[in-house]
């Protein structure tokens, strides 16, 4: 049902397994209930409580629920002699190869030390010797401890659960149907069709500015459409809500606001867009589009990019005393972000 976060605390990874938080997963097995022998969905679930790994097993039949800080204790009380013929680890599915590979691609994956990566290619090349502040993966949460001196305004910028915001709506014009003959060359909805259509030209990867980024596959011309912002559609009033629910897991948040009544929240159900690091010199720009009566952000390229090149866009953070340093690597590069 869903694979969840990886996360770099104790208890979460051990040498061989991850045990990420919000995983859940529906498997099949005989077992007594009410006396008699039958075949049974169980709910298989890893949730982060005080910080610690929690585990449980509900069955579908008889509503039973067994919850636990041990994963083999819970299998044993869910189903005793079970382990004879399958481990824990393999009635929850983690040691499944999707499974494995789905986490293991994670940007938190690699900042769990002690665990030993199965596929050798998704491994960062450097291994950090203590976890980073930092546990979202991308440059928007770079300084975690910063708390926030303003208050936020949800019709200018989205927030994050640090000091550094992803960039305002109102740096790019927002482009409705009626107003798309200002923009020429650029029909919008036809880009938008298209990008939905045709295979994408853009894949992720580790990234030299930070982590990951968005590469391009192959040869892009200037003004292409090559990826939409997407994820769980909120009101600005859950946004503190959520900022503190992922702050509450070490979690940084990645949330863009289209305008004053509706926020795109890319942290647990987002896309590839959201890996988009920032640079002063950037050579993709995002475009608030209305294709359908609805909004949506959409990420161009600014120039032609060449295969292999990584896109960037300017975040255009509000200057504020507490800087966040910048590591484009531009010509121009500002040296901070904000």
């Amino acid at each position: 049902l869903s694979t969840g976060l990886a996360v770099p605390f104790e208890g979460f990874h051990t040498a061989s397994t991850l045990y990420p938080d919000g995983y859940r997963s529906v498997r099949l097995s005989w077992a007594k209930i009410g006396g008699a022998y039958m075949y049974t969905p169980f709910l298989c679930s890893v949730d982060c409580v005080d910080g610690k790994p929690v585990f449980g097993i509900s069955s579908f039949v008889g509503e039973q629920k067994w919850v636990g800080k041990s994963i083999d204790g819970v299998y044993e009380q869910a189903l005793p002699d079970h382990h004879k013929y399958m481990s824990a680890h393999s009635f929850f599915g983690l040691d499944m190869q999707g499974v494995v590979k789905k986490l293991e691609a994670q940007p938190l994956a690699g900042q769990c030390t002690e665990y030993t990566f199965h596929n050798k290619e998704l491994e960062p090349v450097n291994r950090l010797s203590t976890p980073l502040l930092n546990y979202s993966g991308s440059a928007r949460t770079e300084v975690g401890i910063v708390q926030r001196q303003k208050k936020r305004k949800f019709a200018q910028m989205a927030t994050t659960s640090v000091k550094q915001r992803p960039r305002p709506t109102t740096a790019e014009e927002e482009v409705t149907p009626g107003k798309q003959q200002q923009y020429g060359l650029l029909d919008f909805i036809a880009l938008y069709r298209s990008l939905k259509r045709l295979p994408s030209k853009v894949q992720k990867g580790r990234s030299p500015i930070h982590e990951w980024g968005l590469f391009a596959k192959e040869d892009i011309e200037p003004n292409e459409m090559l990826t939409e912002y997407v994820g769980e559609v909120i009101r600005p009033s859950l946004t503190d809500v959520r900022e503190m629910e992922y702050r509450s897991k070490g979690i940084g948040d990645y949330m863009f606001t289209i305008d004053g009544y509706t926020v795109v929240d890319a942290t647990m159900k987002g896309g590839e867009a959201r890996y988009i690091n920032h640079a002063c010199d950037p050579n993709c720009y995002s475009k608030i589009v209305g294709i359908d009566g609805k909004k949506k952000i959409c990420i161009l390229s600014k120039r032609k990019l060449k295969k292999g090149e990584e896109l960037t866009y300017d975040y255009k953070f509000p200057a504020e005393e507490v800087k966040i340093p910048c590591h484009c690597g531009s010509s121009n590069c500002r040296g901070y972000m904000n």
